[in-house]
């Protein structure tokens, strides 16, 4: 799928930064306009398979990728991380920047969850749960680098229809169906319309602050577990030295 995307960035790029770049023949002004209005339906074309080849990427690459921690390196650089991020260079100059905010929100947040899933694979691992926490920051510092390569904000926002007691209206409907005939404002097929229609709700998303909270979460659960094991050992330490100074104080002042 790679390759089909780089060949496809490459003609988009070349269509759109080449040839719809030049000026326009003034005594060819119609036949012109006519051209690059084929042209561009052209590269709508080819960025339409873009994104369906990136989907394809998302679900084959990072969703259904299974990481084995027995086999595979914790220190050497993520597989996933390193696909999306060459694969978001290219479509980079392909997309207009909201277009591409919309893409590379999607291969992040994708590569985002599966980094907590490595993460837990790991955790369970014998004696490996401070590894897992440094697998995971490494990665979420090396998925935060590569944001900052493209100049946009990786925001944005969804409107998305609440259905939240669309449930409970329907079942309250059922319960008095013999007011849905009354003229009283108790009429239960109005009750059931005015309570259940669902809400138009705005959501932001703002993947970089995601990530900067994923890091911090997963800093302070490292020194946590770190402060853990340090106080174990000093008080397993203090009870050792207090044995043997009990035993050093009965060997000199025997009873």
């Amino acid at each position: 799928q790679i390759k089909t995307i780089d060949l496809l960035c490459e003609i988009v790029h070349a269509l759109s930064h080449d040839v719809l770049a030049l000026d326009s023949p003034l005594d060819k002004s119609k036949w012109w306009d006519i051209y690059s209005n084929n042209l561009n339906t052209i590269i709508g074309d080819m960025q339409a398979r873009m994104i369906f080849l990136t989907q394809k990427h998302i679900d084959l690459n990072i969703v259904k990728y299974k990481f084995n921690p027995a086999v595979e390196s914790l220190e050497s650089d993520f597989y996933p991380i390193l696909e999306t991020c060459n694969l978001l260079d290219k479509l980079f100059s392909s997309f207009t920047k909201h277009v591409f905010e919309k893409i590379a929100q999607e291969c992040i947040d994708s590569v985002v969850k599966l980094i907590d899933v490595s993460f837990e694979s790991i955790y369970l691992m014998p004696k490996k749960i401070l590894d897992s926490y440094m697998f995971a920051i490494k990665n979420l510092l090396h998925l935060r680098e590569k944001m900052t390569t493209f100049d946009v904000n990786f925001i944005t926002r969804d409107v998305i229809l609440e259905f939240g007691d669309l449930k409970k209206a329907a079942s309250e409907l059922f319960k008095n169906k013999s007011n849905i005939l009354s003229l009283s404002s108790n009429n239960a097929l109005l009750v059931f319309f005015l309570s259940g229609a669902p809400t138009l709700c705005e959501k932001w998303i703002d993947s970089k602050k995601e990530i900067e909270l994923k890091i911090r979460s997963y800093c302070l659960r490292m020194i946590e577990h770190s402060v853990d094991i340090m106080t174990c050992i000093i008080k397993k330490t203090s009870s050792q030295l207090e044995e043997t100074s009990f035993d050093q104080e009965k060997k000199f002042h025997p009873a």
